[in-house]
């Protein structure tokens, strides 16, 4: 396309354009010395509606995006990423893992399962500041509906979302995504308000505890 039509051309997906750059010098004038002008991201109207326009994911470029990102940085270094003290949550996560499959060698077991419970209880320490068993209930139901939207968010029924507005209101399948984000919802707001229940101002367990503070401070943050 390129070839016949120049270095920057256009394709429509429905009613949304979406513009194609090719060759090193453009590529990099769009992403590095224009960064600015090019910073904010498509709307993605299916995951706009999921998240309620809240977040940094699929809020557009801008001050409140900004705020979140800076935020978000700041507090996810304060309890260890990209230094050493995530590490000593990541191996002693790894201890609790080798433990689990040493407890389940004597049967065949899918390690996938016990692999991801791993990842997403380092996570899970970060943000909410809890470790959960691998055969929690709760905990594999929240890992399960991650995968179903996941998957979901990229299958043919988003994308006819995305790109043909009437059918946003019409009974098809793509409503079963709000059905899983708001589950999603409902788990993480329950261990916002255990957090509210016992936050202590300036005692910062987790992300969560960061972020209420924050919420404090910055009105409609």
């Amino acid at each position: 396309l390129a070839q016949k039509y120049g270095p920057i051309f256009t394709l429509y997906v429905g009613q949304k354009p979406i513009i194609f750059v090719q060759g090193f010098s453009l590529v990099k004038e769009v992403l590095l010395m224009k960064g600015r002008e090019f910073a904010g991201r498509p709307e993605n109207p299916i995951a706009k509606a999921m998240n309620k326009q809240k977040g940094i994911i699929t809020v557009p470029y801008g001050q409140a995006w900004k705020e979140q990102r800076r935020f978000s940085q700041m507090s996810l270094k304060k309890f260890g990423v990209g230094k050493k003290l995530v590490e000593e949550t990541i191996l002693e996560e790894a201890t609790y893992l080798l433990q689990t499959f040493e407890e389940n060698m004597n049967v065949p077991f899918d390690a996938f399962g016990f692999l991801e419970s791993a990842v997403a209880n380092v996570i899970s320490t970060i943000l909410l500041g809890k470790h959960f068993k691998y055969g929690d209930n709760a905990f594999r139901h929240m890992i399960e509906l991650i995968h179903e939207s996941s998957s979901a968010l990229t299958g043919p029924w988003a994308q006819l979302y995305n790109a043909v507005p009437f059918v946003r209101m019409l009974p098809l399948p793509h409503r079963n995504l709000f059905k899983i984000a708001n589950k999603l919802f409902g788990f993480f707001s329950k261990e916002i308000e255990e957090h509210r229940t016992t936050f202590v101002p300036g005692d910062h367990r987790d992300v969560i505890d960061a972020f209420l503070e924050e919420m404090q401070k910055v009105p409609n943050f």
